[in-house]
């Protein structure tokens, strides 16, 4: 009786003291997240950047880490516009983190229409990479780019009105530093959004019937539902975003650097 007493007590306490090391390793990860939002915060002070809506807090013990932000980032005229956003996961070298904007993302600007550059809702997924840039500079760009830095994305789900994009890819910086990329997609609603676009003139009938004609020859029909579906790669390369050969839009130019960004430096020592 006295063994099996001793037994349970030596089970209790490996029990308790790995939930006491979870709970203190969560909470270290926890406050280092919390101080690197602060220092983002007050560096972006410093550049002029304007960030509407609360800083954000880690929360979510005992499961995965997760911080949540609805506001708007605004500089020299533009504006980007956050509903809601929530990033969550284990803040890890290889650990997925899904970061989800349930109400969508847009921005607007002098020379930039809110009705092309936003989305109803966004949501994607990926291992966190193994080595992250030590500042947005070219400098430390250039080195995470030639060490063979990449972005992995796992899944991801966009909706635009009727326009639904779900898939996979990757993302890398090219020899300018711009985004460059491909994607694995599934698109439905292709012909319903051309028709959104129509109506709110950001292309005009001659444009949207020829395009119809063209991702309509792209697509096929599913057997079960009757609708007609896009599958196929997107890529971006050059500052162009591609369906396939279709070239769909020219990005604008990401000017690096951005002074004053701090080190994300929650893995180190």
């Amino acid at each position: 009786m006295k063994t099996q007493n001793f037994i349970i007590v030596i089970f209790t306490t490996l029990i308790l003291a790995v939930a006491l090391g979870y709970g203190v390793f969560w909470y270290v990860i926890a406050d280092r997240i919390n101080a690197e939002i602060k220092t983002l915060y007050e560096t972006a002070a410093n550049a002029e950047v304007v960030i509407e809506g609360e800083m954000p807090k880690v929360s979510g013990f005992p499961r995965k880490h997760a911080v949540t932000f609805a506001g708007k980032v605004q500089k020299d005229g533009y504006e980007l516009d956050i509903p809601s956003l929530k990033i969550s996961g284990f803040p890890l070298p290889g650990k997925l983190v899904n970061i989800t904007l349930p109400q969508g993302i847009s921005l607007s600007g002098p020379d930039i229409d809110s009705k092309i550059w936003s989305l109803d809702s966004l949501s994607f997924s990926g291992p966190i990479p193994l080595t992250f840039p030590s500042s947005a500079t070219v400098e430390a760009l250039r080195v995470w780019r030639d060490g063979g830095g990449s972005i992995d994305i796992s899944t991801y789900d966009a909706q635009k009105e009727a326009l639904h994009i779900s898939g996979y890819g990757q993302l890398k910086l090219d020899d300018a530093l711009q985004i460059t990329g491909y994607s694995n997609m599934i698109a439905r609603g292709h012909i319903a959004f051309l028709g959104y676009l129509e109506r709110s003139k950001l292309i005009d009938p001659r444009q949207s019937l020829i395009t119809s004609s063209v991702l309509d020859s792209l697509s096929s029909k599913d057997e079960a539902t009757g609708e007609r579906f896009i599958k196929g790669s997107l890529s971006i390369q050059n500052r162009e975003l591609l369906l396939g050969p279709i070239q769909i839009m020219t990005l604008p130019v990401i000017e690096w650097p951005y002074e004053g960004v701090p080190k994300m430096d929650i893995y180190s020592n």
